[in-house]
């Protein structure tokens, strides 16, 4: 059976665009069959009917715009690799096309000779790793890539809600999640359950507005939903049970809070001499024994060296790295006992690893749903 020949969409109501597009994709003719379409209800046909690998389109369309195609086409079919073409400053719309998996913005007059060559760098992307937040939640993808040093676009999709998370070199760059920018975006996007995820190829122009560890990200946006589930906000912190009075220093200083002073106790004008006392004789002090011979004590091992202690502590994060890849590893195919095993050995390494208790507390919570 021969394979299937790729395809690109075109999608713009500009006559001289689609011809020079046309005329200039031609040439590769062999290799893939472009379509054309002048409308965004005509291009959700085409990609309802068949397979789009790469789908190029204008922002400005009649009645529904290129913009609204991209989003459709991100819940509908998001194996679909997404180039947007557009007259205006792409400024405006930059963060909401790369959060429903545009690949590259093309300002308009474009080189239509640079647009082949990006979709056929688009063409030639292997397919990427797909599927749904159900045994995989949002933060085991998310441990997974950043784990394996990955330089990805992450996309999570519920309902009709998209957004993005670009990791680079297995660190977390940018985030994108409806109104949401930046860590804040992140920390909605983890507590994503239900839905799709889809990785591709790290857009060219992202603005980096992460800079944080992904480790302290994670567990910061766990014990953010923690406390929400919990209830817990802010005003309900304790407060001190002491009264304190601020007492100021200087222009626009606060020495913080002081306790009221005790007050000086009051002596009597005079007292009476205290009445003489007897002091009998020392009495003898009996002969004392010479203490027995004190063993030298055993020789004392040299503290490990820095280099040692850093040597240590790297093996055993590498260990506790690989035990975790193994258990999503497992996990993939459905073994939950065996993903058990793995990252109960790396709780063991790591008794302080918020992230391993969470993969074993989700592992519980999801048998205990299978039992019901």
């Amino acid at each position: 059976m021969a394979a299937r020949r790729p395809r690109v969409l075109i999608v713009d109501d500009e006559d001289n665009i689609v011809l020079a597009l046309h005329r200039v994709l031609y040439q590769d003719n062999h290799r893939y069959d472009v379509l054309l379409a002048r409308s965004a209800e005509i291009a959700q046909k085409i990609l309802m009917d068949v397979t789009v690998d790469v789908l190029v389109t204008d922002v400005h369309l009649p009645e529904k715009s290129g913009m609204e195609l991209l989003y459709w086409a991100a819940v509908e079919t998001p194996s679909t690799r997404v180039i947007v073409m557009t007259a205006f400053d792409v400024t405006g719309i930059k963060d909401r096309a790369h959060a429903f998996g545009c690949l590259r913005l093309m300002r308009k007059p474009f080189d239509v000779h640079e647009m082949r060559s990006t979709i056929l760098r688009a063409l030639d992307q292997r397919d990427g790793f797909a599927g749904n937040l159900s045994d995989l939640s949002a933060i085991d993808v998310i441990q997974m890539l950043c784990i394996a040093r990955k330089t990805t676009s992450l996309r999570l999709s519920e309902g009709d809600r998209s957004g993005v998370i670009l990791i680079e070199n297995g660190e977390i760059v940018h985030a994108i999640w409806e109104k949401y920018i930046g860590e804040e975006a992140f920390f909605q996007m983890i507590s994503v359950s239900n839905g799709l995820f889809h990785t591709s190829a790290l857009p060219p122009d992202i603005e980096r507005t992460i800079k944080g560890d992904w480790q302290y990200l994670l567990m910061e946006g766990i014990r953010r939903f923690d406390e929400q589930a919990a209830g817990i906000t802010p005003n309900d912190q304790p407060r001190p049970s002491m009264r304190y009075a601020p007492i100021a220093v200087g222009p626009g200083q606060d020495a913080g809070p002081v306790v009221p002073p005790i007050p000086p106790l009051r002596m009597p004008k005079s007292m009476p001499p205290p009445p003489p006392r007897s002091t009998p004789p020392p009495a003898a002090s009996p002969p004392v024994a010479a203490p027995p011979p004190v063993a030298a004590p055993p020789p004392v091992a040299a503290p490990p060296t820095a280099a040692e202690v850093a040597a240590s502590a790297d093996a055993t994060a590498t260990e506790v790295a690989r035990l975790i890849d193994q258990g999503f590893s497992a996990l993939r195919t459905s073994n939950r006992d065996e993903a058990r095993k793995h990252w109960e050995e790396a709780l063991k390494l790591d008794p302080s690893n918020r992230m391993v208790e969470l993969n074993l507390r989700k592992l519980d919570a999801k048998n205990l749903r299978d039992q019901r």
